[in-house]
């Protein structure tokens, strides 16, 4: 969840969003059905590791970037990067970059304040524009929530000190 609580001082900030239904429905089966395939590794992202791994990046073992039935597919890709692992990877990468960079697939908006914006991280991704931030008392201030509905398929993922996610 992103409530705004103050826009951008130019009002430039777009936050993107599009659905993985539309990505499935968008791009051409080959592409769709390598991006089904684990050959894609994702970076963790940097708040959670640059502390820990001396400012270097830390990478998933090889995921796919879809998973799920092609009615109601799934979406991941790390916000931080994304390491395909062969060359049929890169290419439906590329192509699924392509797909994303073109406006026609995608929701915006501008959230004004006390606007909040629900997303599923799971069913489709997001973004923002870039803008002017002016380092002052009127900077834009978005506050994120992460929600979870079940906190037991967490369960396998704690060490004894925290959860690790691979």
């Amino acid at each position: 969840m992103l409530y705004c609580h103050r826009p951008d001082f130019n009002h430039e900030a777009l936050t993107y969003f599009i659905d993985a239904r539309d990505v499935v429905a968008g791009l051409d089966k080959e592409t769709v059905r390598i991006l089904y395939e684990p050959l894609f590794c994702m970076a963790a992202p940097s708040n959670y590791t640059m502390l820990m791994n001396s400012g270097q990046k830390v990478w998933s073992e090889p995921l796919p970037i879809l998973k799920g039935p092609l009615a109601y597919p799934e979406i991941t890709m790390g916000a931080n990067g994304v390491k395909p692992i062969s060359d049929i990877a890169e290419q439906a990468y590329e192509q699924l970059l392509n797909f994303l960079r073109d406006m026609n697939h995608r929701f915006q908006v501008a959230l004004s304040p006390g606007q909040a914006l629900l997303i599923n991280n799971r069913k489709g991704l997001h973004a923002r524009t870039s803008f002017m931030p002016t380092f002052g008392p009127q900077e834009r201030w978005l506050l994120r929530a992460n929600i979870r509905r079940d906190t037991w398929s967490m369960r396998n993922h704690w060490t004894g000190e925290n959860l690790v996610f691979n």
